[in-house]
């Protein structure tokens, strides 16, 4: 059986930097994990942690972390709903994906979210990960906005771009 909890990063953080590695790899080509990115994620967990308008969940099963989730609130002053929640992280352990675990953690943070006045969840997600996109759909999320990137160019061995095209 699995369950959501409150993250405890003294407890939880090194499995949840475990999913992290996966996550990252696969949805942002190119990325290179390392310490530095460890370190980065883990001073944002602190800070995250802190009781404010963020929070972090875990998913549970047989007492190991196969799920995490990281949601936040914002203001958004010029909307008709001035409360919004973002899906800042979610992750599920490869080896128990199409477990209904990120299924399940999406919709505790949107209680979560409902409990903090918020009255929609943002999210985004990366085109090419099909089975996440397939999900969100089946919760009822829609597209509301495109993300566009243009690559400018690479950086050369004598540290100026070189134009891409």
């Amino acid at each position: 059986m699995v369950r959501v909890r409150p993250m405890n990063l003294r407890l939880d953080g090194e499995a949840v930097l475990a999913l992290q590695q996966e996550t990252y790899c696969a949805n942002f080509p190119g990325f290179q994990y390392g310490i530095e990115f460890e370190r980065e994620f883990s001073r944002q967990l602190r800070h995250a942690e802190r009781p404010d308008r963020e929070e972090l969940f875990v998913a549970e099963m047989n007492g190991q972390v196969v799920g995490f989730l990281w949601m936040g609130t914002l203001l958004a002053e010029f909307s008709p709903e001035p409360v919004q929640a973002i899906v800042k992280n979610v992750s599920v352990a490869p080896e128990r994906r199409r477990q209904g675990i990120g299924r399940l953690l999406i919709q505790h943070g949107e209680s979560w979210a409902m409990a903090q006045g918020a009255r929609r969840v943002r999210l985004q997600v990366t085109v090419s990960n099909a089975a996440a996109v397939a999900l969100y759909h089946d919760l009822g999320y829609s597209v509301d906005r495109y993300e566009m990137t243009k690559p400018l160019g690479s950086v050369s061995e004598s540290g100026g771009l070189t134009p891409n095209g």
